[in-house]
């Protein structure tokens, strides 16, 4: 069993750090960027784009994901696209230490569910070709492939 909780001004803090950190790693990979400079395009991106408004962006759920023991097991970020009534899976993180544990299938299954109650049509999300957990877990639970990214890089 598992509890969604709006996150705390602080944990959205350490939610940015973290996706920031970790958009940065991808764009330093995808284009070959120096590590300072993916860092900050990935800071302008995030900070000053996507979640530019913190917990007030407008269409946007933050949540903490608790165990049955009120601990925090991780995070969950999704947008609300109105215009064609889907949602836009921006986040779906497990911490490493509750890994492994079924978390990560009985929170999709629930934000599935509840997205799908509420009449949204479906979900699009992005996952990281290196992330083959990630992708089991989501073929499971009936997403499919429809694109992929791709980068040619200029010497």
């Amino acid at each position: 069993m598992i509890t969604l909780r709006t996150m705390t001004p602080n944990e959205f803090e350490i939610f940015l750090e973290n996706e920031i950190n970790e958009y940065a790693q991808w764009i330093q990979r995808a284009y070959n960027l120096s590590k300072q400079n993916a860092h900050s395009s990935a800071t302008q991106q995030l900070s000053l784009y996507k979640y530019k408004q913190g917990l007030e962006t407008p269409d946007h759920k933050f949540y903490i994901i608790e165990n049955d023991q009120q601990n925090k097991i991780g995070t969950v970020v999704y947008s609300f696209n109105r215009s064609d009534n889907s949602v836009w899976l921006d986040c779906i993180e497990i911490d490493p230490l509750h890994r492994g544990n079924g978390y990560g299938n009985t929170t999709l299954k629930t934000v599935t569910e509840s997205l799908k109650k509420q009449g949204y049509h479906h979900i699009t999300l992005q996952v990281y070709r290196e992330n083959k957990v990630a992708q089991a877990l989501y073929h499971k639970h009936g997403f499919e492939q429809i694109s992929h990214v791709m980068v040619k890089t200029f010497e």
